[in-house]
């Protein structure tokens, strides 16, 4: 059961928004988060850039199976 303030609405609009933001994630902000992971897990930028990729994808992906 939702907590008290935290209606059934209010929970589906989180999650619309979360799927519009994975949805709207530009190519320069991949390209960053990849630069970014590449330098905090110590490896090559190349697959840190395709694995922030194919996470965006997958949320894409889902954001559409939702509708």
């Amino acid at each position: 059961m939702a907590a008290p303030g935290n209606s059934l609405r209010e929970q589906a609009e989180k999650l619309l928004l979360a799927a519009v933001g994975a949805v709207a994630l530009t190519t320069e902000r991949v390209d960053e988060l990849g630069d970014e992971l590449a330098s905090k897990a110590g490896i090559k930028r190349e697959e840190a850039t395709a694995l922030v990729r194919e996470v965006a994808d997958g949320w894409r992906r889902e954001a559409g199976r939702l509708g």
